[in-house]
């Protein structure tokens, strides 16, 4: 007669994973999220910073872009020599050149220091980051 092999006591056991082995993946995940959630952060901050100084950039512009046309207009009626016969309209032609002129400085130079402002910031969290 042949003898069987004794029934096993304990149930067989699934292999249980490695200790560490899913809370490591897990921890790896929420470091990205961390990380990722931190340069979030970091950029709404740098924005919030920036946003205001873009917006005076692009004010800026759109008035430069307004008075080089209108200074256009006025150059293409300063060309024309009817123009001289007429004093009073010469007058009014040239006295608006002028101020056109000087509101463009202005607006080149608030446009400048906006500029400015926003490279200095970015700038600055460059250096912060490092």
């Amino acid at each position: 007669m042949e003898t069987q092999p004794p029934a096993p006591s304990q149930p067989a056991r699934t292999e249980a994973p490695i200790a560490g082995a899913e809370t490591a993946d897990t921890g790896q995940g929420a470091d990205k999220k961390a990380q990722r959630r931190q340069r979030a952060m970091e950029r709404q901050a740098l924005n919030k910073k920036i946003g205001p100084w873009k917006k005076k950039v692009e004010a800026a512009e759109r008035e430069i872009e307004r008075l080089e046309a209108r200074k256009a207009e006025l150059e293409a009626q300063m060309a024309d020599p009817d123009l001289y016969g007429d004093q009073a309209r010469w007058s009014a032609v040239s006295k608006e050149y002028g101020q056109v002129e000087r509101h463009l400085e202005r607006e080149y130079q608030h446009w400048e220091e906006a500029q400015q402002a926003i490279e200095a910031i970015e700038r600055q969290t460059a250096t912060d980051d490092d």
